[in-house]
């Protein structure tokens, strides 16, 4: 079983994976910035694109809106911000 993202390794780190957005494993309740970043890595047919995506639109749901999104090679990040 996948390991639970915590808040303060999320914080640790400032990212989150869009997997454990998806799957109900992140934990931000406690997450003390006002920033993060979704993170996942480039994969065939733009689906990690489409996970970034739709993990930014679950962390939406909990106060947070995308201020950008951006795609290396390798990996794809959506940058969010909490909404005061």
């Amino acid at each position: 079983m996948p390991e639970i993202e915590t808040a303060e390794t999320i914080a640790n780190l400032r990212t989150v994976t869009a997997g454990a957005v998806l799957e109900n494993r992140a934990d931000l309740r406690s997450y003390p910035y006002r920033y993060l970043a979704i993170h996942s890595y480039s994969m065939m047919r733009g689906h990690g694109v489409r996970a970034v995506m739709a993990a930014a639109e679950v962390v939406e749901q909990w106060g947070w809106q995308m201020v950008n999104i951006m795609e290396t090679d390798k990996q794809i990040y959506a940058f969010m911000r909490r909404v005061a």
